[in-house]
């Protein structure tokens, strides 16, 4: 048996490597050890990676090995989890550390998955995963797409291949009853993070309103408030990939009038701008993954919020995300109060990512995307 003495009890299922204190049986990169306290007592079993900050990945807190039997066991707990909070077509199948898998993403669009993996544990063992998935949902295709700085930290390469079966031509998706058009992109696809919000931020929409959906992708925030109200969108990314798949999804989606899209530098764009907007959603790519360039990414959001608040109208909705867990809630709020002078707002809407990415109260890092509906006020 491989064995693994550390110094502290772990708060969730991560052990940095500063606090292991001994080894046992000679583990080698990716071997499942027994994680032991150094009084003796058993803490779980996890993988085992001498080359990562991260030396220890603890899969369960039982005496149990990643085989087979617990890959099946685990992606059947984790589908009926989604099946029974209503997630039916594209969802989050596996998060992780929060399923038990840990290193392991696997979205679920329509009948195919996407794939990633960010462990050593895991990569060893993903074909025992791609065997379970096909066994347990006979799926038309599965991709990997095992990519990211997570990849480097383990010293993984990257890979992006088709995996098994095949993905039909035009291939699309649902995401609350909108049509999208699938390909292997950013992260494994789509946003399905925002599919909650989606349908939060609509409510407070209404006929007539000019919307920006700054930083948008594919279009989520857009083609919902466009097929659900008769409205003016403008869409704008700095990625002309993003707005080719978005001109698809309006295709798709029967929408032929009601939008203006623009390919732009998303600052650049609310400098310039002379229009006022009823409802601006920002939802940025992460500023930053680390601590350490924290200051830089909070700088970047007061520079986007005053430039935003400078084209709300004066009852006008501004929904603000951060998808980095270092860039918290309170510094949303903080930064949204610095930079609005004479400007008050209300907090309408607390969000979070959607509950096929759960958030777990011991594994903190499980939360990473957070943002507010705020409305302009006026006293």
């Amino acid at each position: 048996m491989k064995k693994v003495y550390i110094k502290a009890f772990p708060e969730y299922s991560i052990v940095y490597d500063d606090l292991l204190v001994s080894r046992e049986g000679g583990p080698g990169p990716g071997d499942v050890v027994k994680v032991f306290h150094k009084n003796g007592k058993f803490i779980g079993s996890g993988f085992y990676n001498p080359h990562s900050k991260i030396g220890i990945r603890i899969f369960s807190f039982e005496d149990e090995d990643f085989d087979y039997s617990y890959i099946k066991k685990s992606l059947i707990r984790a589908y009926n989890y989604r099946k029974n909070l209503g997630f039916e077509n594209s969802y989050r199948m596996i998060y992780s550390e929060v399923d038990n898998m840990p290193g392991l993403i696997v979205d679920k669009y329509g009948d195919g998955f996407v794939f990633q993996v960010f462990s050593i544990g895991i990569e060893i063992r993903k074909n025992l995963i791609i065997q379970a998935l096909k066994e347990l949902f006979d799926p038309i295709f599965i991709y990997e797409k095992s990519t990211g700085h997570l990849r480097k930290m383990e010293n993984l390469p990257y890979i992006s291949k088709l995996v098994y079966g095949e993905i039909p031509k035009d291939y699309t998706i649902k995401i609350n009853d909108i049509k999208f058009k699938f390909f292997v992109g950013q992260k494994t696809s789509l946003f399905l993070d925002q599919s909650e919000n989606y349908l939060k931020l609509l409510k407070y929409a209404k006929d007539g309103f000019k919307i920006l959906d700054a930083f948008c992708y594919v279009g989520g925030f857009g083609l919902h408030f466009l097929k659900n109200y008769n409205v003016e969108v403008v869409f704008l990314d700095i990625s002309e990939t993003s707005l080719d798949i978005l001109r698809e999804n309006l295709r798709l989606n029967g929408i032929e009038k009601g939008y203006q899209i623009v390919n732009a530098d998303i600052f650049d764009y609310l400098k310039n701008a002379k229009e006022k907007f009823d409802f601006i959603i920002l939802d940025p790519p992460a500023f930053t993954r680390s601590k350490q360039k924290l200051e830089n990414a909070l700088r970047a959001y007061d520079r986007l919020h005053r430039l935003a608040i400078s084209l709300l109208k004066e009852d006008g909705f501004l929904a603000t995300f951060s998808c980095s867990f270092y860039v918290s809630q309170e510094h949303l709020l903080e930064s949204i109060k610095k930079v609005s002078k004479n400007t008050n707002f209300v907090v309408l809407e607390k969000l979070y990512q959607s509950k096929d990415h759960p958030w777990t109260l011991k594994f903190a890092e499980s939360l990473y995307l957070k943002g507010f509906l705020l409305k302009r006020f006026f006293h």
